[in-house]
């Protein structure tokens, strides 16, 4: 589904006076004026004075003058009235283009995936992934671990890799994002992660949550025109809850949202400096797909170009029409089925391959597409991931 965005009429400016048509009219009115005045002359008064040549000729020229200055100042009236009309149509779309390219900055972010991947090696078209096309994998490390045991090491590694950034906010919210069998042991996730971080960044003030939706563009959506946000780190897990046949591949993502303080803007921009952005999701369709991502580029990539598009939970004719719809003779894009190297998609793969959509776009200078899926929903989301460099407004 589109943004509801209204198409804005086009505007017409008024035709330029037609000297072809004019002129011609004007001749026809000064030689009927000059004929009215010869008809209306006196016969018993000579021709040969200054009044009646002043009159044959400065009638016609007044009667042209008055005729052709009503045209041109209707013409200017509609001249003005386009401008006006193109200038509060270029208003309307400017606010539009905000809206849509609202986004979220992003500290930092970090996959954990089964096998571990370098990020930086996403960016390559020709790069050497391992192939789990339609299979569950596991963690290499949790293999024997208890289910205590698996969080917090999966805790423990998350720490490790935001230590550096946590430390240098004065407080921030954590957010975990669960699957089903690990959010009915939510006080104990609750609890060790306050212990885990409470250990890694002392002194720091922070807050837990939970998040009952495992969509993030859902996520998104909610909180993309909130003007004032606190840091906010998401930890988003999809853990195996036994050793018997598995639904999904396990991991993890884990982003670090900057704040956002006193309104929206310059003057609000993150704290930290910004190692990308997430722009405002959009819901789509196969049906709807090529009009629903000839609008995302028009709106949201004015002048950016996007290179890279990020898959997980999506068919096989979707990805298909998805890069067909965005490929161009200028522009070759490069696919990311996250599913066929990470395995079957759970809950949070959405999380999964925006965390691995922002490591990547450290060394990918271009704007990259997460389209997501979750499982059992017929929509799907698309949302754009934006280089540090990117401005939004």
């Amino acid at each position: 589904m589109s943004w509801p965005i209204p198409t804005l009429a086009t505007i017409e400016r008024p035709q330029p006076v037609s000297a072809r048509v004019w002129l011609p009219a004007l001749l026809v009115v000064a030689a009927a004026t000059a004929a009215a005045v010869l008809t209306m002359w006196p016969h018993d008064r000579s021709t040969h004075t200054t009044a009646f040549w002043a009159l044959l000729i400065g009638a016609p020229v007044c009667a042209c003058g008055l005729l052709f200055g009503w045209r041109l100042n209707a013409w200017e009236q509609q001249q003005l009235i386009a401008e006006e009309s193109e200038r509060e149509k270029q208003r309307l779309e400017s606010l539009w283009r905000d809206w849509c390219r609202r986004c979220l900055p992003v500290v930092h972010a970090a996959a954990f995936l089964p096998r571990s991947i370098d990020a930086a090696s996403l960016r390559d078209r020709d790069a050497m992934l391992p192939v789990n096309t339609n299979r569950a994998t596991g963690f290499d490390w949790a293999k024997g671990k208890t289910a205590a045991e698996r969080r917090s090491a999966l805790l423990a590694r998350i720490a490790a890799r935001f230590e550096d950034r946590l430390s240098a906010c004065r407080e921030f919210t954590l957010t975990l994002i669960l699957d089903e069998a690990s959010l009915a042991e939510e006080a104990a996730w609750q609890a060790e992660a306050r212990r885990m971080f409470e250990r890694t960044v002392p002194g720091v003030e922070f807050e837990v949550d939970m998040a009952t939706a495992t969509d993030c563009a859902e996520w998104i959506e909610q909180y993309i025109d909130v003007d004032e946000l606190p840091a906010r780190l998401i930890v988003a897990a999809q853990l195996w809850s036994g050793d018997g046949g598995q639904a999904f591949s396990e991991g993890a993502a884990a982003i670090l949202f900057g704040s956002r303080a006193n309104g929206y803007g310059r003057e609000g921009a993150p704290i930290a400096p910004a190692a990308g952005y997430v722009l405002r999701p959009m819901t789509t369709g196969d049906e709807t797909l090529k009009a629903d991502l000839a609008q995302l580029m028009e709106m949201q990539l004015t002048t950016e170009r996007l290179t890279h598009v990020w898959f997980t939970g999506c068919g096989d004719a979707f990805e298909v029409a998805t890069t067909a719809s965005l490929s161009s003779p200028e522009t070759r894009i490069v696919e990311r089925l996250v599913d066929s190297f990470i395995g079957l998609p759970g809950p949070v793969s959405g999380w999964i391959a925006l965390s691995l959509a922002l490591e990547a776009g450290e060394s990918i200078r271009d704007s990259q597409l997460i389209a997501c899926r979750q499982a059992g929903a017929q929509p799907a989301r698309l949302c754009v991931v934006a280089p540090g460099e990117f401005e939004d407004n």
